[in-house]
């Protein structure tokens, strides 16, 4: 029979990998706002013994009740910046257990602590980003109840050409997704309203073509944008009045291309439309744009993703906490209501799944129980056709991967478990998906609708971190990343550490080829790529002084015969 480990054990064990300084920090942040927690749950005067407290009570209730001194601290004056240094200390303590095969037993599954850490924002998102412009607003673009019965036609057939099975018009063409459409649909009503708007209708510049002429509604076409004089004008109006990059003007040459194929390549004969000269115009701008974008940094400049990324580490933290997040009790002991924990459930998986397994976000919000979503003896599976992701189209390829991995899998997998079995099931869906939407006082009766596309996680995701961040590092410190973002994190975490044989098997999980990943998402500068070369070294000289000793034998061994 094993003895159970204590909190003595491990902090013996810790002081070996650790500063001596380290750990007096450690020991300070323990007595002082740690273990008064465990002594009012047994009510004794004076603190508990490191070895009276179990690893697996520990690591239950350390972070809870460090939240609940840390706010009492602060309401009293303490230093803020001291007090996150002492979280900083617990965390990284907690996180060398968590990476410590040894005590995986012992902390393998936690249940949740009775009460939330502090779960009140001073900032919001919203108000952090007041005065910017919104990713996803087209003022100018025409509104649905100015389309003319013409526009309306147009759009309708060209939606027909392009979504249909079967279409003998759009030759080796594959037909494109619904989600593909709007993207479309929506760059053409943002052309029709450059046309049709002129400056005075609204309070920002909204400049029509360079001739300054503005279109009557009657006199609006979609097939203007496949004219490469009047794309051009329009692309370039993008760039200097909106400060779009060049992504933005790749999909607007994407969706010329389609309408371009549609309307002036009824005739072509070639495979490719590569007699059709509206088609080749288009492409040559498509492919100057194509070499400027690997160059375009506007939206991942150090600076721009300074505001959004965190490291992998504290994505870790934050899931952490968003677990905590899931008690039944508020802060100050009061019973939450069973929306507001519904709710910090799906928080809690979202950025879990975002973290630990970096896939689209598509996957994430079509995730289905029973037919995407399987649970297996060993955890969580996913499984998705060709048609379930993003590069199927392309490659025809089926995937299935283990929705959790590493030492947070059993964890994980128990609480989707709870999740599923409990919490998801009260509220009375009437569909298999995993997440669904909330609803809000503006839509109350969307709450347990599917979520129907991209806009809402991207919405949803950066404010609960933003406010989870503020809560653990500072108002100052607060990110804001995007599902899309933590990707990027991963990757620079991945190609920071890993080796190319892990580097392949998360580019599969991922749905890219390495080269690929590396190049879209991995951001590792020079200095964390040498970093390393100590260990590179080492690595090569031993391997090298094998090879000398082995051609040494083999030399001694060819004089001896």
């Amino acid at each position: 029979m094993t003895t159970q480990k204590t909190l003595a054990d491990v902090l013996n064990a810790y002081a070996q990998a650790v500063s001596s300084k380290v750990m007096q920090n450690l020991r300070t942040t323990l007595n002082l706002y740690v273990l008064p927690g465990f002594n009012s749950r047994k009510r004794k005067k004076t603190n508990k013994d490191y070895s009276e407290v179990s690893l697996q009570e520990f690591f239950i209730n350390a972070q809870s009740y460090f939240e609940s001194a840390y706010n009492l601290a602060l309401s009293q004056g303490k230093n803020e910046n001291t007090l996150r240094n002492n979280r900083s200390h617990l965390n990284r303590f907690l996180s060398w257990i968590e990476a410590q095969p040894l005590y995986f037993k012992d902390i393998a599954i936690q249940e949740l602590p009775k009460r939330t850490p502090s779960l009140r924002g001073h900032l919001s998102l919203q108000k952090f980003h007041k005065g910017r412009r919104p990713s996803n607003s087209y003022p100018y673009a025409l509104q649905e109840e100015e389309l003319t019965l013409k526009l309306s036609e147009q759009i309708k057939s060209l939606h027909t050409y392009l979504t249909s099975p079967y279409m003998p018009t759009r030759k080796t063409d594959v037909a494109i997704r619904e989600k593909s459409w709007k993207s479309y649909r929506d760059k053409i009503l943002c052309f029709l309203g450059w046309l049709h708007h002129d400056t005075t209708e609204k309070p920002i510049n909204l400049c029509c073509p360079l001739d300054g002429s503005k279109k009557k509604l009657e006199e609006l076409d979609i097939t203007l944008l496949a004219e490469k004089e009047i794309l051009n004008d329009y692309l370039m109006w993008h760039f200097s009045e909106r400060g779009n990059g060049c992504r933005q003007a790749l999909i607007v040459c994407i969706t010329a291309i389609n309408i371009a194929k549609w309307h002036y390549g009824r005739s072509s004969k070639r495979a490719k439309f590569t007699d059709c000269e509206q088609v080749l115009d288009i492409r040559e701008i498509q492919s100057i744009l194509t070499a400027k974008s690997k160059t375009d940094r506007r939206t991942t400049s150090q600076q721009a993703l300074s505001e959004k990324l965190l490291t992998f580490e504290q994505c870790q933290e934050v899931v952490q906490y968003s677990r905590l997040s899931c008690a039944e009790k508020s802060s100050c002991g009061e019973k939450r209501s069973q929306r507001a924990i519904v709710d910090a459930w799906q928080n809690y998986l979202l950025i879990a799944i975002l973290t630990f397994t970096p896939v689209r976000q598509r996957e994430i919000r079509e995730l289905e129980l029973t037919k995407s979503l399987k649970r297996e003896e060993n955890g969580w599976w996913v499984t998705l056709t060709a048609d379930g992701h993003k590069t199927g189209s392309k490659t025809g390829k089926s995937r299935a991967y283990p929705l959790f991995s590493g030492p947070r899998k059993e964890q994980l997998t128990h609480d989707l478990d709870t999740y599923v079995t409990k919490w998801r099931q009260l509220e009375k869906l009437n569909h298999n998906y995993l997440f669904f939407l909330r609803g809000s006082s503006h839509s109350p009766t969307s709450r347990g609708l599917p979520i129907p596309d991209s806009g809402y996680l991207s919405h949803t995701i950066p404010r609960h971190v933003f406010r989870a961040t503020c809560l653990i590092y500072g108002r100052e410190n607060g990110k804001a990343p995007s599902p899309h973002d933590f990707r990027r994190i991963f990757c620079n975490w991945l190609y920071t550490y890993g080796t190319l044989e892990e580097h392949e098997l998360y580019a599969e999980l991922m749905g890219h080829s390495v080269e690929e990943a590396r190049r879209t998402y991995a951001m590792v500068d020079s200095r964390a790529k040498t970093e390393r070369i100590d260990d590179a070294f080492m690595v090569v000289a031993e391997r090298a002084k094998r090879i000398q000793e082995a051609k040494l034998q083999n030399s001694q061994f060819k004089k001896n015969q």
